[in-house]
């Protein structure tokens, strides 16, 4: 393969959709929310530690023009 991915909204059209990324704060999980971003999505960018990191995140989406929130919160399995 070559070259970088094609845009999101060129694969998905997510607008009016909210999309939740748990561990969005880093690595896989905030490229995943940049590219729903990109797709049209408004971003909860879900963090467990890393404040810093999902609000990063959360700006970065701001400045190409999306909407995003951070939010913290432990997962648990019931």
């Amino acid at each position: 393969m070559t070259g970088a991915a094609p845009p999101g909204a060129n694969l998905l059209d997510l607008t009016g959709r909210v999309a939740l990324v748990t561990a969005g704060s880093g690595g896989i999980g905030a490229g995943i929310a940049r590219r729903l971003a990109e797709a049209g999505a408004a971003v909860v960018v879900h963090y467990r530690g890393d404040a810093r990191g999902a609000q990063a995140v959360v700006e970065s989406i701001g400045t190409a023009g999306g909407r995003a929130v951070a939010v913290g919160a432990v997962v648990v399995e019931h």
